[in-house]
């Protein structure tokens, strides 16, 4: 089996069909998840509240005139037995589809799409709008479908590695990421 860091995807090759698959097994490191299935208002009010908690609630609800002797409850303490079984349940309804932009180590880029069953290192409980750090290293195996260029991708054909803390792309995808995520949102041109 060759190696997939020595591997290169390159899409334009595949730009102009309907369907085929990956022939070699590539490695990517993921520069940036989108959950596709949220719209762009509410991804963008989601890092608002990462920016500052206090001024998205308030603002919530001074909007929708319901803020008159309400609260804002913020935080509930559960123990770890009730907190496994609601992250259990939680993945089990969660609906997000998500968009990976992937490069691959001949700066080749490309989008992939979770595609027929949900991708486990993405449902890890995070309370981030991104679900894992950026920078991390993702092997796609050969026979992976790509469909005009773009990867469709299942946890079959997936194999996360994970991060490595000390890579200056992880510092640099990861550094400011609140304030970076707001202003794509609100700048789409940039």
């Amino acid at each position: 089996m060759s190696n997939p860091e020595r591997n290169a995807f390159n899409p334009q090759e595949f730009a102009n069909k309907p369907s085929d698959q990956t022939r070699l097994p590539v490695a990517f490191n993921v520069i940036h998840v989108d959950d596709i299935s949220k719209s762009k208002i509410a991804k963008l009010e989601e890092w608002m509240k990462y920016k500052d908690p206090n001024e998205v609630g308030v603002d919530r609800l001074n909007r929708s005139g319901a803020g008159t002797n309400q609260h804002i409850i913020r935080e509930i303490d559960v123990s770890d037995n009730d907190n496994a079984r609601l992250m259990e349940t939680t993945s089990l309804f969660d609906s997000s589809v998500y968009k990976l932009t992937l490069r691959d180590n001949f700066d080749n880029y490309c989008f992939a799409y979770e595609y027929n069953d949900k991708l486990p290192f993405l449902r890890t409980g995070s309370t981030l709008p991104i679900p894992i750090k950026l920078g991390g290293k993702l092997i796609i195996s050969s026979g992976a479908t790509v469909a005009n260029g773009a990867l469709l991708v299942d946890r079959k054909v997936c194999k996360y590695i994970g991060v490595d803390e000390s890579s200056e792309l992880v510092k640099a995808l990861n550094s400011n990421l609140v304030e970076k995520s707001i202003n794509i949102l609100q700048n789409p041109e940039l």
